[in-house]
């Protein structure tokens, strides 16, 4: 899982409450894996199920830097509440996501 519905798995694993809802679902899989996902989604009438599988929050919080929409922004403002995402990520991320980061951390309010 990746996108919307991954952050608000992390975001869940702090506080239910925080969750906000998606319409999309965004899948991270391989191209040859495609027609039999398809298949198995199609024939499960596509239902969400409990056992899946979440993007890392590293990767996560990375795709969200590196698309930096304001929907991830607000994403990202999310997990920095939450205290999932903090100052200490600063030195791992490549320059312009930590700018991106640093960025949210003293002006959250945009």
């Amino acid at each position: 899982m990746a996108g919307g519905n991954a952050v608000a798995a992390w975001v869940a694993r702090v506080d239910r409450a925080a969750v906000r809802n998606t319409q999309d679902v965004d899948l991270l899989v391989r191209r040859s894996d495609l027609p039999a996902i398809t298949t198995a989604l199609e024939s499960a009438g596509f239902v969400s199920a409990d056992d899946y599988t979440i993007v890392t929050l590293e990767a996560l919080v990375r795709m969200k830097l590196n698309s930096f929409r304001r929907k991830d922004q607000i994403h990202l403002l999310d997990m920095l509440s939450l205290g999932l995402v903090d100052a200490s990520w600063l030195p791992r991320l490549v320059p312009e996501h930590a700018a991106r980061l640093q960025q949210l951390i003293d002006d959250p309010d945009g």
